[in-house]
């Protein structure tokens, strides 16, 4: 291999490696390690070879068909192909791998080890250290000549110095989970009843849903203005993919509430507490009587239970008033299951019936691109499944949230062991517009809706994310 080629596989190598450990910029990072990828392994190369690699696996099983037959001349024949093919591929195999992992990206965003993950799992203060650590040493690896690269790398690597370490202990007195667990299953292991009895009375104490209520107040109701509006020029070139500018109104009332004091230290959920409703019960209802059904317990359940955003950092609504594109067809429309112009960019055959594995890797191999075709700077907004509190205030103007189905909303539910679930919402039958769910990622249900979004990267990041 070229030394040109071999410094750049390095880098593309360590670019996908810092978007498993910061996903706050995985869609980015991903775009640059193609731009290096692609003259190594063109897409039509690397689509040959998955291509290949599906013929191969059909004769293998031919292969295993001819031996049960006794078929030997035609064993002789498919042995000897399928070994030619094996040996070409092995001489180009580290570049294969590499380009599957930038072109096809099938996995979440939001790994259990990534910097996100240590920053809102309670306790994780040396993992904290350690996955700051790597993304450090990633991202002076992944420095280049390009001056305006550079400049971004170093940005972030200071953002990133500047974050405080996450407390050693639980939120609310929560013993660490993961370490329970261990200790009951070594106890399980070791045959000591007494310990794990009471290693399992924590454990669900640990799980159980929070009953009562607090006395905090609300938050407060002032809202941060900000100028976000976009550019005729960047609505003009939305139009020609489908997306239209929608403004959405702040809304004080639902700020308030989000911003209650004892939101701040959610909880990670688990199968007792969904069985078990509402987690919590705060004081703050009393002083939001407007605030009923469906919507206040959702917004109950963001408060109280961890969510994130598609960027890694913990999603908790705040409802400022906002100016963004938006695909705004409406739900009776007859060809609403076309995939549209947006989708066809991303390579996305039909808008239902999509998990959210194939969403996430569309739109972290192609969102950037697609992004900057507005005239739209990638590291500054960001391709993305509608937010719920954009849903539910945009929902009224076009009609959205009167069919019985679910639309793909930014985001996902974190479980005890960061098993996620996709979040989703919508359906007339669970409150509508006001409806929020979770799904299982590999989930490809036909009724679910994909309608996307391009918003600004901080609004993903949350209000004290670097």
């Amino acid at each position: 291999m070229h030394a040109s080629t071999t410094a750049a596989v390095q880098q593309a190598r360590t670019l996908v490696d810092l978007a498993g450990v910061d996903p706050a910029y995985r869609d980015v990072y991903l775009q640059h390690a193609r731009q290096l990828v692609r003259p190594i392994v063109p897409p039509a190369v690397y689509e040959a070879a998955r291509h290949e690699e599906a013929q191969m696996e059909r004769a293998k099983q031919a292969l295993v068909q001819a031996v049960s037959q006794h078929r030997w001349y035609q064993v002789a024949s498919l042995a000897a192909a399928i070994r030619g093919t094996e040996q070409r591929r092995a001489a180009a195999a580290p570049e294969l791998a590499l380009a599957r992992e930038v072109y096809d990206p099938l996995d979440l965003p939001l790994g259990p080890l990534s910097l996100a993950a240590a920053r809102l799992t309670p306790g994780g203060g040396a993992q904290f250290r350690e996955a700051r650590a790597r993304a450090l040493r990633l991202l002076d690896a992944a420095a280049t000549d390009d001056e305006e690269w550079a400049r971004r790398l170093v940005a972030r690597r200071t953002a990133l110095q500047r974050l405080p370490e996450p407390a050693e202990t639980a939120a609310r007195g929560i013993p660490d989970e993961h370490a329970l667990e261990t200790a009951a299953r070594q106890a399980l292991q070791q045959g000591r009843w007494e310990a794990l009895e009471r290693l399992a009375g924590s454990l669900h104490a640990v799980e159980a849903p929070e009953t009562g209520g607090c006395d905090c107040e609300p938050g407060s109701p002032e809202l941060s203005r900000r100028s976000d509006v976009l550019s005729g020029q960047v609505v003009e070139a939305g139009a020609a993919l489908g997306l239209v500018r929608v403004h959405v109104d702040a809304a004080p009332m639902l700020h308030a509430y989000t911003s209650c004091r004892c939101a701040s230290t959610p909880r990670l959920g688990s199968e007792d507490a969904a069985r078990s409703g509402t987690p919590h019960q705060c004081a703050c209802r009393d002083r939001c009587p407007d605030l009923e059904g469906a919507l206040r317990e959702n917004l109950d359940l963001l408060k109280h239970r961890l969510f994130v955003s598609s960027c890694g950092e913990r999603y908790l609504p705040r409802f400022e008033a906002e100016d963004l594109l938006v695909e705004s067809f409406r739900e009776e429309d007859a060809d609403v299951r076309e995939p549209g112009p947006l989708l066809a960019r991303l390579a996305l055959g039909a808008r239902m019936g999509l998990s959210r594995l194939e969403i996430e890797s569309a739109l972290n191999t192609r969102g950037p691109d697609a992004v900057a075709s507005l005239g739209l700077d990638p590291w500054e907004y960001r391709l993305t499944c509608i937010p719920f509190d954009v849903y539910q205030r945009a929902a009224a103007s076009f009609g959205w949230g009167r069919r019985p189905w679910w639309t793909h909303l930014d985001g996902y539910q974190v479980w005890r062991g960061w098993r996620l679930r996709a979040l989703a919402g919508g359906h007339a039958s669970y409150g509508g517009s006001d409806d929020l769910t979770g799904l299982g990622v590999g989930d490809a249900r036909d009724n679910t809706v994909a309608r996307l979004a391009v918003v600004r990267r901080a609004r993903l990041l949350g209000p004290d994310s670097p």
